[in-house]
């Protein structure tokens, strides 16, 4: 899956909260995602700041960091919040690397509902490897009485943040570069999964 994990951001590079406040009320939909969130020690600044500047503002989270979701759920019960979950306990913790991770997200989810959240749901990337686990989620979610969020599977060049540290890196050394969107080859990486490259100019 995303491996943007592996090239943390620097904490002084990480978006402030002088910089949210400049942004202008009346945004349709913001959402606060990663990387995980819930690793912002001012997570809850955060959404004391941006809740009223948005009509919806949503989580995306992998649900591990109780801590620091249920006091946001209790003070702003309709913050939309979908916790990242692959299949039943075998293939969400295989695929996402998290040893008892479906069982905590299991827990968060209950706790948060207790504590009133109206617009909760687990959220799942399709791929070969969960493919047969949709249909229990979504009777999961259903008997919870949640949303299942999907969205499939793509090698998006823009979840390759080390390209993006080269390109940056390049460019503060005073090289002119820039990046053509358009794909010119397409090859397989070594886990033979199709990779697009794209043309620098």
């Amino acid at each position: 899956m995303c491996h943007i994990w592996m090239h943390p951001t620097h904490p002084a590079k990480e978006v402030t909260l002088e910089t949210l406040k400049k942004l202008l009320a009346g945004i349709d939909y913001l959402n606060l995602t990663g990387g995980e969130p819930t690793l912002r020690k001012d997570l809850a600044e955060i959404v004391d700041l941006l809740y009223p500047k948005a009509r919806m503002l949503e989580i995306s989270t992998n649900g591990l960091d109780l801590d620091k979701l249920e006091p946001i759920i209790r003070k702003y019960p309709c913050i939309k919040i979908r916790i990242s979950m692959e299949g039943g306990e075998a293939v969400n913790d295989a695929i996402r690397g998290e040893p008892g991770g479906f069982a905590k997200k299991k827990e968060t989810m209950r706790r948060l509902m207790a504590a009133g959240g109206k617009d909760l749901g687990f959220a799942t990337t399709i791929q070969d490897e969960n493919a047969d686990e949709l249909v229990p989620m979504f009777r999961l979610c259903t008997d919870w009485g949640i949303e299942l969020a999907t969205s499939s599977l793509h090698n998006g060049f823009r979840f390759h943040k080390s390209f993006f540290l080269s390109v940056v890196h390049k460019s503060e050394q005073g090289e002119e570069r820039g990046i053509d969107p358009r794909p010119s080859v397409t090859e397989p990486d070594p886990d033979g999964i199709p990779a697009r490259s794209y043309k620098e100019t």
